[in-house]
């Protein structure tokens, strides 16, 4: 089944391969042979969610380090295509855990 680039679409498809790649970051969904852990700091999370956009041509819309704050809560932030056009929201919610360690799950809408 062909994919249509997102660059050309104003949302993101209910089955497009980006959904799946972007829940994949979420702490304990199954990987590409092992699962995902806890993330040592919430960088390290953010990034993970941030390549998996990328690796599909998408990227957050404007996303500062102030919109992490806390040692649990949530954030929706836009989700853009290569043309800075809007087309979906990602959320992501955190916990730290008591070694330190944070806990996240992300989806996409």
């Amino acid at each position: 089944m062909a994919t249509t680039p997102l660059d050309l679409i104003l949302r993101i498809p209910a089955r497009h391969a980006v959904r799946e790649a972007f829940a994949d970051c979420s702490t304990g969904a199954p990987t590409c042979g092992g699962r995902i852990g806890y993330y040592a700091t919430k960088g390290h999370a953010v990034h993970a969610f941030e390549e998996a956009l990328a690796g599909c041509g998408l990227q957050f819309g404007e996303l500062s380090g102030t919109d992490f704050t806390g040692a649990e809560g949530w954030n929706t932030l836009l989700v853009c295509n290569s043309g800075n056009c809007h087309v979906g929201y990602a959320r992501l919610s955190w916990h730290r855990m008591e070694s330190g360690r944070y806990e996240f799950t992300g989806y996409i809408s």
